[in-house]
């Protein structure tokens, strides 16, 4: 209860992320030593139920009145995932969830509708997962069962209407921090 920010590193603060704090680290360094911007996915666990979700992270140098870099800045938010066709048909970028809240659709299924909505066919889908085409072709068939459809255009309008479209299984997004671009030199 009276812990003291002030003056503390990343890997001080009692924080589940303080195990991360190398990675925050560099990205501070680089931003010091270029005295540009730094864009970064961040992919951790995050919040009470230490849900593993992708930010995109932007470190700035901070400035005295005397133009030395003293610090960085730094702003975090939850990284939102827009293809250039949903920018074509005029759609918002959305969240992505990683915790549906639909019952009566199995983790196993969220899986392969996953890799469905990407087009994979049911041995690539069986490759990512470690299972037979058979299986996935069987979870297919009721996952289209359930839904009352019988091929992928349906199942993808299923799925939007449903909120399953912009569903991640946490378990496939890698775990770690990784530079997507430098800014401008200010």
């Amino acid at each position: 209860a009276n812990f003291r920010l002030k003056g503390r590193l990343d890997s001080d603060i009692p924080h589940p992320s303080a195990k991360f704090a190398c990675y925050f680290q560099e990205h501070d360094r680089q931003v010091h030593e270029t005295q540009q911007n730094l864009s970064s996915l961040n992919i951790y666990p995050y919040g009470r139920k230490q849900i593993v979700q992708p930010y995109i992270c932007e470190k700035f140098p901070l400035y005295n009145e005397k133009g030395k870099c003293i610090g960085i800045i730094f702003h975090s938010r939850k990284c939102a995932f827009f293809s250039a066709l949903q920018c074509i048909n005029g759609e918002q970028p959305h969240l992505p969830i990683f915790h549906p809240t639909k019952k009566g659709v199995s983790k196993k299924e969220l899986e392969v509708i996953f890799f469905a909505l990407y087009s994979l066919s049911a041995k690539e889908i069986a490759k990512k997962l470690h299972l037979s085409h058979r299986t996935i072709e069987n979870t297919l068939q009721k996952i289209y069962r359930k839904a009352g459809i019988n091929c992928l255009n349906q199942l993808i309008t299923f799925c939007k209407i449903k909120g399953l479209d912009n569903y991640i299984p946490p378990q496939f997004l890698p775990i770690g921090s990784q530079p997507i671009g430098f800014g401008v030199k200010t």
